[in-house]
């Protein structure tokens, strides 16, 4: 059987219900339990933030990928950003240790010198992932997975026009790439939108903004559903939901992610851990 992932950063599944989004819910849909595993704290960008535990976006991802909490991946917040020197890189996973995280500034600094990170991918994974069981996968921007995935945006945060833009623009990218190749062979295609989680964090507390937001996406859903072959399973999934932050129209990380599936996949209450034995053992399938 062939399947399809949607994969939808910060998708809500309140937000769903309230929309009345039908191409995100499908048949089956409901709410997925996180591992506290992926949990991290929150940086401190204000008092409202501080201190607070919420799923880490790289944590989640992976989490999903091989079926594994981070622990048993050895992926973690230090290590998921790699520097292209091997010192540099044992360096940053020591920091701790040795102080080296004290230091301000460092990471400008060996920029301006040349060196250069990257984000964990594909060649760094230490056991399976969903996609090893396919023949001819697919992958577009997928976390901790695609070479070209992209965690972090150019713009400024302060800047939340340009921001947003940026996120917009991402996802306009991503939709073009997505629909031209749905068409091709595949067994398995995973691609991967943060746009709901950018304008979470924006807009929560603005129904409208995020209406439109999550019509977006719906619409896309919609599109990819119309052309995909009979028997694919569509399996929609986020890492998180958003809550608001009080008193702002902000948002923040939520502790439920969110799952639909165009067939029924008999699940009560399930873990983002399950997902990857439900790939696998639908790419097995004849059906």
């Amino acid at each position: 059987m062939k399947v399809f992932v949607l994969g939808i950063d910060g998708l809500e599944y309140e937000l769903v219900e309230k929309f009345d989004l039908e191409n995100l819910k499908q048949l089956e849909y409901g709410k997925v339990s996180i591992p506290k595993e992926c949990f991290i704290i929150a940086p401190a960008r204000g008092p409202r933030l501080r201190d607070t535990l919420q799923p880490y976006t790289p944590l989640v991802w992976s989490t999903l990928l091989t079926g594994k909490t981070p622990s048993q991946t050895n992926i973690n917040k230090v290590n998921f950003i790699k520097w292209d020197n091997r010192l540099l890189q044992f360096l940053r996973e020591n920091s701790g240790r040795i102080g080296l995280n004290r230091v301000k500034g460092k990471t400008k600094l060996l920029k301006a010198l040349g060196f250069k990170r990257r984000y964990h991918n594909k060649d760094d994974f230490r056991v399976k992932t969903i996609f090893d069981f396919a023949k001819n996968p697919i992958d577009i921007s997928v976390p901790c997975y695609s070479k070209d995935w992209k965690f972090k945006l150019k713009a400024d945060k302060n800047d939340v026009r340009g921001f947003f833009e940026e996120s917009l623009s991402d996802f306009k990218v991503m939709r073009e790439e997505t629909l031209r190749r749905v068409t091709e062979s595949w067994d398995l295609f995973f691609s991967y939108t943060r746009h709901l989680d950018i304008s979470g964090h924006l807009f929560f507390g603005r129904r409208i903004k995020m209406w439109e937001n999550y019509a977006l996406v719906d619409e896309l859903a919609g599109q990819i559903k119309d052309r995909l072959r009979k028997g694919t399973l569509l399996l929609i999934v986020s890492d998180h939901g958003m809550n608001q932050l009080e008193n702002t129209t902000l948002g923040k990380h939520g502790e439920y992610a969110y799952y639909s599936g165009n067939m029924s996949l008999g699940l009560k209450a399930p873990s983002i851990t399950d997902f990857y034995e439900i790939i696998k053992e639908k790419l097995s399938s004849d059906q």
